[in-house]
């Protein structure tokens, strides 16, 4: 009889290594919400709507109508502090993408499949912090 790796973990049980079975590609982890993540130009993105707009932002900068943009940028929220003797860590919003537009502006590109709650609080939040740049969710 064998038993998988998991099944031991699960169980709290400690077998000698011959008889542990290794998961294999087919029992691999889904992704969160059940979308798929492809490889463009070696990246590996969290769905194909964030590829797609990848794409997208590639051909308008080649096609000179936009100036740049950066890739999962990060943004603090709120800065770290002090509770009493314990160090909270800050609130970031890491962002699909950046873009610089041709006039120096700049704008957030958020492809979004899923809104969760904690997203939503994040984009008030970012939204609050940073007045100056353009916020845009990309959706299906």
């Amino acid at each position: 009889m064998s038993i998988t790796l998991a099944d031991a973990k699960k169980y709290g049980i400690k077998l000698p290594p011959e008889l542990l079975v290794k998961i294999g590609p087919e029992h691999k982890k889904r992704p969160k919400y059940n979308n798929s993540r492809p490889v463009i130009d070696g990246i590996k993105f969290d769905s194909k709507l964030e590829a797609n707009e990848y794409c997208r932002l590639k051909l308008l900068k080649k096609a000179g109508e936009i100036k740049d943009f950066e890739r999962q940028v990060s943004f603090v929220l709120q800065a770290t502090f002090l509770f009493g003797k314990r160090q909270i860590r800050p609130v970031r919003l890491i962002v699909d993408f950046l873009v610089t537009e041709l006039d120096g502006s700049q704008t957030v590109r958020e492809a979004k499949g899923v809104r969760t709650q904690v997203y939503s609080i994040k984009k008030k939040l970012f939204m609050k912090q940073y007045p100056g740049i353009r916020f845009i969710e990309v959706t299906m």
